[in-house]
């Protein structure tokens, strides 16, 4: 991204700022330009790569395996702008209450997707190196497609908590609020909505830290000190 960009960025800065209201600092500008030539470049490249994956090499369980994991990748370049525009905005979130619940629900989704491939990596090496003729019978494009499938639709799963309680909401200030309501009711402030949503948010944190870096950090580590 030139000079010419960068001066672009700024002007819509400013734009926004003016029809907001919102005084934008500085640092929001430079985390939304960074965020900007992250999603050329994440565009570029993992286009690339899935291209190249997809239509110049062949079908194999490693090329499967990283084909969407790359892909997990790319569905997560594709949110950068959202989170870019809420930054010049200063944390305004201005897509409505749908594109908040898709925008979190996608991003979850991608990025248990994209552990959940790590692990299914690790554990295809750890197979084809210490179980050869296991692999060899076993591990076909189906196998791995079947494999695919079953991570997809987990991690669709486990973000769906984020699709029921991601909401919108006005901080009283002027800016409209992308965050979670756990306890699922428009009803904000009730003592009994309150503690019912702090219950919900620790069992979606125990499952995230679980799922999401426990479980999967465990394999990976396993599988390493196994192969060496």
């Amino acid at each position: 991204m030139d000079l010419v960009n960068f001066t672009d960025l700024l002007s819509v800065s400013t734009l926004v700022r003016n029809s907001t209201h919102f005084p934008v600092p500085a640092s929001n500008v430079i985390i939304a330009f960074l965020l900007c030539t992250s999603v050329i470049i994440g565009t570029i490249t993992n286009g690339l790569y899935l291209w190249v994956l997809k239509f110049k090499m062949k079908k194999t369980v490693n090329t499967l395996l990283f084909f969407h994991l790359i892909l997990s990748y790319f569905i997560s370049t594709l949110i950068l702008p959202f989170i870019a525009t809420t930054y010049l905005q200063d944390n305004h979130w201005s897509f409505g209450t749908a594109m908040c619940k898709i925008f979190n629900a996608t991003l979850s989704a991608g990025m248990f997707a994209s552990i959940f491939f790590l692990s299914a990596i690790s554990i295809d090496r750890y197979l084809l190196t210490l179980h050869p003729v296991w692999s060899q019978l076993h591990r076909t494009p189906r196998w791995a497609t079947g494999i695919v499938l079953g991570i997809w639709l987990s991690a669709t799963a486990l973000a769906v908590p984020y699709l029921v309680f991601r909401e919108t909401k006005d901080d009283h200030k002027g800016r409209v609020i992308c965050q979670n309501n756990y306890a699922a009711s428009p009803n904000w402030e009730s003592n009994k909505m309150q503690t019912l949503g702090k219950r919900i948010h620790v069992a979606c944190f125990i499952s995230r830290f679980l799922l999401g870096f426990l479980l999967p950090f465990s394999i990976i580590t396993l599988c390493y000190k196994r192969e060496h």
